[in-house]
């Protein structure tokens, strides 16, 4: 597994079988695309929301022969899970996802973490 983000992306052109997306963000759908190899899979993951219009041309999917799925179901225990392995591999520091979130916020601190918010994925408001 490798995490890339979206500003790495170019140095991974036409590197992957698979890719992920977790984050919700359809800005980094073309840099995925660009990841696959011809044959490859997308999995959609965490773009369950009304703002999630993609920018993608049917002769893009078709040249490189590309796969792309939708996942949504999920229980409580798969997202306990989930959290759980995020958690140690973020004990581990393998992967750099920390970068992907922000400090958390109070809610007195509401404008200010939306003034952050282009530089995270998540900005994390705590209630």
């Amino acid at each position: 597994m490798t995490a890339v983000f979206p500003e790495a992306g170019r140095q991974f052109v036409d590197s992957f079988d698979c890719v992920v997306e977790v984050c919700g963000s359809p800005k980094v759908f073309p840099g995925g695309l660009r990841c696959l190899r011809p044959g490859g899979c997308y999995v959609l993951v965490g773009m369950v929301h009304p703002h999630s219009q993609l920018d993608v041309t049917g002769q893009t999917i078709i040249r490189k022969c590309l796969t792309i799925t939708g996942v949504h179901n999920y229980t409580a225990g798969d997202l306990d899970r989930a959290v759980a392995y995020l958690e140690s591999v973020l004990a581990e520091d393998r992967y750099p996802l920390h970068q992907l979130l922000s400090a958390p916020f109070s809610l007195e601190q509401i404008q200010e973490a939306v003034d952050q918010s282009d530089n995270f994925y998540r900005v994390l408001i705590e209630p």
